[in-house]
């Protein structure tokens, strides 16, 4: 009588059996998708706040932003990624010569595919082709003058 039980009992735990890893699976990438979301969000954050201390004109709050964002990067950011903020933030700052100059736009195209990388392990986006350049906004003396001059 007891082996009778097999041949239903088995479809029905291979169907548990299913269901549970699914949902298991399901659950790991909602995971996986929801860290990377919030890994695009402060990385996002961080270019953003670096775009304000590219400008000579900086101001305190400008610095203040970066520095929210590179902390707030400490929590979620692969070790590659903040080897290369490191290495970026150590190059010149300010050049003095072209050598300089290459130097820190070198670091901050290998920070930029770090971060890339870091987001889509294992895609070639194309970071290999480009490189990468921040363009800083204007100054508000700059925008303030070239409104007054038109009006």
């Amino acid at each position: 009588m007891s082996l009778d039980i097999i041949p239903i009992a088995l479809p029905a735990v291979a169907a548990i059996t299913v269901a549970v890893l699914t949902y298991g699976l399901t659950k790991r990438k909602e995971r996986e998708a929801d860290w990377r979301k919030m890994k695009l969000d402060l990385y996002r954050s961080y270019v953003l706040a670096l775009s304000g201390v590219v400008r000579w004109d900086r101001t305190p709050e400008d610095q203040a932003k970066y520095a929210d964002a590179l902390n707030s990067l400490m929590l979620v950011a692969s070790a590659d990624v903040l080897r290369a903020i490191y290495v970026f933030q150590d190059a010149p700052s300010d050049p003095i010569g072209n050598d300089a100059a290459t130097s820190k736009e070198k670091r901050l195209d290998e920070l930029l595919k770090a971060l890339r990388q870091d987001l889509y392990p294992g895609a070639n986006r194309g970071g290999g082709l480009i490189q990468f350049r921040l363009m800083s906004p204007p100054s508000q003396t700059t925008v303030a003058t070239s409104h007054s001059q038109s009006g």
